[in-house]
């Protein structure tokens, strides 16, 4: 499973890699003399390029994702103490885990880039789409995995506790699939709801699906020690 993970991270990589190049040897003819190269919170373009400066905005992602898989795939056991490896602890999940994060990249990277051929694609509408499609295959996996320092809700709380760090995964593995599902649902309300009112609910979706794991793995660890329950610190 491993290999069939790696073997799709390096397609995902070199695709990226083959798309900005095609694009930017056929940028006279697909792209607008000024090309939107950045977008405000209200997704919103702020920021131009000539079309001839484009080589590092279109080759910055594919790079990007080339240095993330090296560094998590990588690096991270290198860095971690004995016993609290990421691979070790999650042998195939941390290499799915790296497969969705790169993944995430090229898909956004992909609606940039189409973004910048068409002019006329609802921005707002693939990233967001991308981001909660993310967040639900996040979800699917994020009560399996094991306590580590790299993958997952890493807090004080969670990595002081076997019980807190799974009580908080499998609430979060919930938000986190929920928020991606409603997120999802709600871009079909595109034409619907202004943009400002979708901007709300995505941000509060992403949020409640972000913060409140946090604060749950506060509590729970602070009732779990009130009750004499807290198990030991050490990660086998």
């Amino acid at each position: 499973m491993k290999k069939l993970h790696y073997s799709l991270i390096a397609l995902l990589i070199a695709g990226s890699f083959g798309a900005s190049w095609v694009v930017y040897d056929h940028r006279d003819a697909w792209l607008p003399e000024k090309v939107p190269v950045h977008w405000g919170a209200s997704f919103e373009p702020d920021r131009w390029a000539s079309r001839d400066d484009m080589f590092w905005y279109l080759f910055a992602v594919p790079i990007g994702m080339l240095a993330m898989a090296l560094i998590l795939g990588a690096l991270i056991n290198w860095f971690s103490p004995r016993g609290f490896e990421a691979t070790k602890a999650n042998p195939s999940l941390s290499s799915y885990v790296i497969l969705l994060v790169v993944g995430l990249c090229a898909a956004l990277h992909a609606v940039i880039l189409m973004g910048y051929i068409t002019q006329k694609m609802p921005v707002e509408t693939g990233i967001m789409g991308v981001i909660f499609l993310f967040f639900m295959l996040l979800g699917n996996i994020l009560g399996k995995i094991q306590r580590n320092f790299w993958i997952g809700i890493r807090t004080p709380w969670t990595i002081a506790s076997q019980k807190v760090w799974e009580k908080t995964h499998r609430l979060g593995a919930w938000l986190f699939v929920c928020a991606g599902t409603l997120g999802l649902l709600s871009l079909f309300l595109r034409n619907v709801l202004l943009l400002p009112v979708l901007l709300g609910l995505w941000g509060g979706l992403i949020g409640v699906a972000a913060l409140v794991p946090v604060v749950y793995s506060y509590f729970c660890y602070k009732k779990l020690e009130r009750s004499g329950q807290l198990d030991d610190v050490a990660i086998a």
